[in-house]
């Protein structure tokens, strides 16, 4: 068998260097990216709420009742915050981790398909 050059060697080190450091990096990122994304959903989830308070304060709904056409977008407003409200809880529920709960001899609580 024929020993490798130097420059191949050096090739192969720095490919599998580069290889772990993605690995590892790859790890450590998702967790910070589900932070920020967890954050940013909560604070779409208050301006949201905040956005619907408005909307619900007494000048505005006087505004809306002078036109019918005023009505019927408010109620489209109020069904896509709410949409978009859900959505983001569905989100937050899918990323958040779940804890387990434990059972009475000690082991974690198992999947919720099991009877």
């Amino acid at each position: 068998m024929k020993p490798k050059s130097k420059s191949t060697a050096r090739t192969i080190k720095q490919l599998l260097t580069l290889a772990i450091l993605s690995t590892t990096m790859a790890c450590s990122t998702t967790h910070t990216r589900d932070e920020r994304i967890t954050e940013n959903m909560e604070m779409q989830n208050a301006v949201i709420e905040a956005a619907k308070a408005d909307r619900n304060s007494t000048e505005v709904q006087a505004e809306v009742q002078k036109s019918d056409v005023l009505k019927e977008a408010e109620g489209r407003l109020g069904k896509a915050l709410d949409a978009l409200k859900d959505a983001n809880n569905t989100v937050l529920a899918k990323i958040k981790p779940v804890e387990k709960k434990e059972c009475v001899n000690g082991k974690d609580q198992g999947d919720d398909d099991e009877q």
